[in-house]
């Protein structure tokens, strides 16, 4: 139990120092007596001491399917490294502090709003340094000009002037939308098919190897989708067929054309119902029967059997976009993203001699290409 307690008040302990010893953000709010826990130097000359920081964070946002990373800038102070010397009036004493925290902070601004015209090579640290030197060089003057903040007239100028720069530089980050832009993916997988009907009276169940190319813009969806398999003709059949003599394999070929339209969308699944035009084509070597010569071993072809597709496709990214977007955030690489497309569709065939429906399912791995576009709104607030 005493082991117990004293990991409890270790942790505590532990959780409150870190709490101290964390950074003090600008946008927390103004400054007061209690962000100022460090110890002055004695008879310094200086009646305070702001120790800031001006840092910038790689970040990363999911919009939608998409992963978004950007650059984020933060001002902030340290506590337990600024300090007040011989306070005797707070209001007074926080003035000149509160002066240059703003300073940074429109200075976190610029860079800010700097980081977001970026292109895909901008050197960020580049930048940072400038904007840093930048920030020194101001900081310095209003400490020359306000002689530290003693003098009345300067402050109020630079309060009124860092002010009105501070609301003219009202950047933040932006509110990520996506813009729809062609999607481009390759499927692979394998499937299966029930015939029925006329189909199913002659043919077994059907497996096949799938290919496929798939085009998308928004919600709207196309796909070309060859599938290449063996069947065989059924044995009862045979036994009452007076024309084939053996079950031989034969090759199934399918050429369809589908567009679709996404109706669902959830995190990483989404659905999309399709329609579409099908031929199929059967064929291989049986041993048919010839009046003249008895049975022999011809080739058996159902040439470009007519179908009609009606189907739906479920497709599930195993993870999002991972992409880098610079500039207005208005454009961005070419991302990839992988995934499975789990498809259930129903086929009509028709043809001279034969006809009826097949029911097919098909697992695919799927990777697809998107010339990833986002859109930000003109001014973010913080």
């Amino acid at each position: 139990m005493r082991y117990l307690f004293l990991c409890l008040f270790t942790g505590w302990f532990a959780n409150l120092n870190a709490q101290e010893d964390s950074d003090r953000l600008w946008e927390e709010g103004s400054l007061s007596l209690n962000d100022f826990k460090g110890i002055s130097y004695g008879d310094s000359s200086h009646s305070s001491h702001l120790h800031f920081e001006l840092q910038y964070s790689r970040e990363s946002k999911k919009v939608a399917r998409t992963s978004i990373i950007y650059m984020k800038v933060n001002a902030s102070m340290q506590p337990k490294l600024s300090w007040l010397h011989q306070v005797s009036d707070s209001t007074k004493a926080l003035r000149y502090p509160q002066l240059q925290f703003n300073t940074v902070e429109l200075y976190a601004r610029k860079l800010q709003k700097e980081f977001h015209q970026a292109h895909e090579d901008y050197d960020h640290e580049l930048q940072y340094q400038r904007y840093w030197s930048m920030l020194q060089q101001q900081l310095s003057q209003i400490a020359m000009e306000t002689k530290k903040g003693k003098d009345e007239a300067e402050m109020r100028y630079w309060e009124q002037r860092i002010t009105k720069e501070l609301e003219a530089n009202s950047v933040g980050l932006p509110q990520f939308t996506t813009v729809p832009a062609l999607n481009v993916g390759l499927r692979i997988g394998a499937g299966a098919a029930m015939p029925f009907g006329n189909l199913g009276d002659k043919f077994s169940p059907l497996r096949s190897l799938q290919l496929a190319a798939d085009f998308s813009f928004h919600k709207f969806f196309v796909d070309m989708h060859l599938s290449i398999g063996s069947t065989s003709l059924r044995t009862d059949f045979l036994e009452s067929s007076d024309r084939f003599s053996s079950n031989s394999s034969l090759n199934r070929r399918t050429h369809n054309i589908n567009m679709g339209y996404e109706i669902f969308e959830d995190g990483p699944h989404s659905l999309t119902p399709f329609i579409g035009y099908s031929l199929m084509g059967i064929e291989g070597n049986l041993e048919a029967y010839n009046s003249t010569i008895g049975y022999q071993a011809s080739n058996y072809f159902i040439e470009q059997s007519s179908g009609l597709n009606l189907g739906l496709h479920h497709n599930f990214d195993l993870y999002a976009f991972k992409s880098s977007i610079g500039g207005t955030f208005s454009k961005g690489p070419y991302a990839t993203k992988h995934g499975f497309t789990t498809s259930l569709w129903m086929g009509y065939y028709q043809d001279r001699e034969w006809g009826g429906i097949t029911l097919n399912l098909a697992f695919c791995y799927r990777m697809s290409f998107e010339k990833q576009k986002v859109k930000s709104s003109s001014k973010p607030k913080l």
